[in-house]
């Protein structure tokens, strides 16, 4: 029977000794510490939240109330800027994944396995890119991006319709015939013994009852531990043996989801000790902080084996009055300040909120008394942490916590080191904000003119108001009332804060050649200057990219060794492009192989490498009468990877690597013509003919058409 896979291979650890429950208090209490220490790490979070969307610095009463109020957001401009150099690392490379034979005969399975996970990206895995997406978007923010791998099993109840007709074969065979036992043996004797003919009778389906469930359990996927499972069993056995005269509708759980999946983290959703460095396995105990509903709570409770008598009483506990709410509430405090500032741009008013906070508690203990500790996973309501939903033992193919990170700068070992682009680019955002709100100002000044008066001289301020065209009676004009005037410095300020651009562009990386250090706006900005910058704004993202790069690599390496733990046997794939979908089995997939991210920053274009593999191939044909002995050169290869780069599923449907039994049989047949034809040039030699003009390769050996030389005319 089909069940949620596993990779336990021990069975939950019940939370009832007193063991148990002391060490998950003291576990419990030291996540509330780690909790409390990074307090105000939290809060800066918070901050630079909202320097990131301009909630800062409203409504100024300096250098008057009412002053220039813009902010102007070149910290979100910037984020928006690196976000896709990121996720084009994945989404414009083709395949996304490279793979590389680890032995050489793994060497025919990489374009399998370079395809499975193309596959998995763009389509099997559910929300692969909108998850990079978010924890990119993390990274740029808070400085870390934090991405879990784990195999997402998920079912749905179906109603299932059934008559006999529709049964496999092997069911009908199950029906019980209402007819007596010598009828059952007469019809089994007319039809010569054959088994297709058996009629199973009542006693013998009563006899057989044990063995007959578990068929119709593995055939429908039923769980008879689960209670609608078990009613739906009992419905099928009683259908079957009053011989399935009528139609029969059940409720049956199918399977929506099972593969493996990433989730981003929010960095302050995950809570790790005070001392913690960037190394997560190295780490004590790492805690992440998940919300639910009561639906997802109750569908995920059969599929992942959660105690469903602390959900049904977390649930009740929560409805029976505001002061649970509350305790929910303030059970993650950090949380809220982040919450009430998100909900404040969104233009969300926040009522009572109805998420159950789960804590997800990685950390060691040892499941008997005397054992070695061992990695364990603790599934705790935040509210009442003493009554845990789970506590099973942590079993992975390679060991690790199945948790990924990458940072936007490496600058220290510890944990919370790491600046986004809000920390980094702070005093440049505000020395930006104040000088466009300065010029702003000004303006306002220019346009509302301040005017200096001799006081006596029956001037009515009230009534004085400028207005264009408008006259203004005054005995000496020229004495009376005087214009304010003040220099014009809004060319420096023009210069100022392109200064800052040009800083910031080339303190984060990935300048924009449209701005200049050192020439004018109005001058075209030639090809010698565009590529140095390039070069440089690469230069600087490509560190960046590497740690990006270094996360997905153990991504690759999880998701290639879930599959292979608790994967299906076989899977079919359709990806774009393609007419039918393609079967790829485990075997096919087996070997050791090293995984990589196959795109960089700076080099996501796929027309410019389709004409760079075009391009290798002229050269290496023009080269090849030099290169070989020495060298073998693989045309084919070079072929091959011209084809992947400017269409990969065109690639996959023209080209067919042959098995070894197939290129040995086309040698054989080779040499076989060769013979042949060599028998019949002798025996033309010997009888005074003309020898044949077949050559000694053949008449099936393939005619290659030269390559012209580059620059010659076709």
């Amino acid at each position: 029977m089909k069940t949620a896979p596993d990779l336990e291979v021990e069975p939950t650890i019940e939370p009832d000794s007193q063991r148990v429950k002391d060490w998950l208090s003291t576990v419990v209490r030291r996540v509330r510490e780690d909790q409390e220490a990074r307090a105000s790490w939290v809060q800066s979070r918070a901050h630079f939240f909202s320097r990131r969307y301009c909630l800062e610095w409203r409504n100024p009463t300096f250098p008057w109330v009412n002053s220039s109020n813009v902010v102007i957001p070149l910290i979100d401009k910037k984020i928006d800027e690196l976000k896709p150099q990121y996720v084009n690392i994945i989404a414009a490379s083709n395949p996304p994944v490279t793979a590389q034979a680890a032995m050489p005969e793994y060497q025919r399975k990489t374009k399998n396995v370079e395809l499975f996970f193309e596959w998995l990206v763009h389509h099997g895995s559910p929300q692969f890119m909108e998850e990079t997406i978010l924890a990119v978007d993390d990274c740029l923010e808070t400085g870390r991006g934090i991405l879990k791998t784990y195999w997402k099993y998920e079912t749905r109840t179906t109603p299932t319709y059934l008559t006999a007709a529709r049964l496999p074969e092997r069911l009908k065979r199950l029906i019980v015939a209402q007819r007596g036992e010598e009828e059952a043996n007469r019809m089994f004797i007319a039809a010569g013994g054959q088994g297709g003919a058996i009629v199973i009778t009542p006693r013998e389906f009563d006899g057989l009852r044990e063995q007959i469930s578990a068929v119709v359990q593995a055939e429908f996927d039923l769980d008879e531990d689960e209670p609608r499972d078990k009613k739906a069993l009992s419905d099928l056995m009683a259908w079957l043996r009053s011989g399935a005269k009528e139609p029969l509708r059940f409720q049956s759980r199918d399977v929506v989801t099972n593969v493996p999946v990433i989730r981003a983290i929010n960095p302050i959703d995950f809570i790790v000790p005070e001392n913690a460095t960037s190394c997560i396995e190295e780490h004590e105990r790492i805690t992440e902080v998940m919300y639910f509903t009561k639906q997802q709570l109750m569908a995920n409770a059969i599929d992942q084996k959660l105690n469903t008598k602390v959900l049904d009483d977390m649930i009740r506990k929560r409805g029976s009055g505001t002061e649970m709410k509350l305790a929910a509430k303030g059970a993650n405090w950090q949380k809220v300040l982040v919450d009430i500032r998100q909900d404040a741009r969104e233009g969300i008013i926040s009522g009572d909120d109805d998420l159950f906070e789960i804590w997800k508690i990685s950390t060691w203990m040892s499941p008997s008394e005397g054992a070695p500790e061992r990695k364990v996973v603790v599934l705790v309501p935040a509210d009442t942490v003493n009554a845990p939903l789970k506590i099973k033992v942590h079993n992975r193919p390679n060991g690790k916590w199945g948790i990924s990170s990458f940072c936007f700068e490496h600058n220290k070992r510890r944990w919370y080191s790491p600046r986004g682009v809000p920390e980094k680019l702070d005093d440049i955002d505000a020395e930006f904000t104040a000088q466009h709100r300065a010029k702003l100002n000004r303006m306002a000044i220019v346009n509302a003119p301040t005017f200096k008066y001799r006081p006596g001289r029956h001037i009515n301020l009230n009534t004085w108001k400028w207005v264009p065209g408008q006259g203004m009676p005054t005995t000496d004009p020229s004495g009376d009332v005087i214009p304010m005037e003040f220099s014009n410095m809004d060319v420096s300020f023009d210069n100022e804060m392109q200064m800052l651009q040009v800083y910031a562009e080339s303190y984060l990386g990935g300048q924009d050649y449209s701005l200049t250090g050192n020439s004018t706006l109005s001058e075209a900005r030639t090809a010698t200057e565009i590529n140095a910058v390039q070069s440089q704004a690469r230069a600087s993202l490509s560190m960046r990219g590497l740690l990006f790069k270094l996360c997905y690599n153990e991504i690759w390496e999880e998701f290639f060794n879930l599959w292979h733990a608790v994967g299906p046997d076989q899977v079919y794939v359709k990806v774009t492009g393609g007419d039918e979908p393609i079967r790829l089995t485990k075997e096919e997939l087996q070997g050791k192989f090293l995984l990589t991210c196959t795109g960089t920053i700076g080099s996501s274009d796929p027309v410019l490498e389709a004409q760079k593999a075009q391009a290798r191939i002229i050269i290496l044909a023009q080269l090849k009468s030099l290169l070989e002995p020495r060298f073998e050169v693989n045309l084919g290869e070079a072929v091959i990877d011209w084809m992947e780069k400017d269409n990969i599923r065109l690639m996959k449907r023209v080209l067919r690597e042959r098995s070894p039994e197939e290129l040995q049989q086309i040698q054989q047949q080779q040499q076989q013509a060769q013979a042949q034809q060599e028998q019949q040039e002798l025996a033309m030699a010997s009888a005074g003919g003309k020898p044949s003009s077949v050559g000694k390769s053949g008449p099936s050996a393939p005619q290659v058409a030269a390559i012209p030389p580059l620059g010659a005319r076709s």
